[in-house]
């Protein structure tokens, strides 16, 4: 499998994994007591740091012309 379908498939998994842990991540919260508002303020900022996060690491990526060593860090970040 050539090096790029792998990272294809590594970052969809990655997204489903997240996806999936999202999904459970709702009800736990208002199990434990926080309201709509703050449940969405909670999702959002995860959306919107990822969002950023994936510029920072896409830019560093592309200037020192490797991915494996970002993938990494980020995967270990999260």
């Amino acid at each position: 499998m050539s090096e790029r379908k792998r990272f294809i498939s590594l970052y969809i998994l990655m997204y489903m994994a997240f996806s999936f842990g999202l999904t459970q991540f709702t009800p736990y919260l208002s199990k434990i007591g926080y309201d709509e508002f703050e449940r969405g303020i909670l999702l959002s900022s995860y959306a919107v740091t990822t969002i950023f996060l994936q510029m920072i690491i896409g830019f560093y990526a592309d200037k020192f012309q490797t991915i494996k060593r970002f993938v990494f860090y980020y995967c270990s970040f999260i």
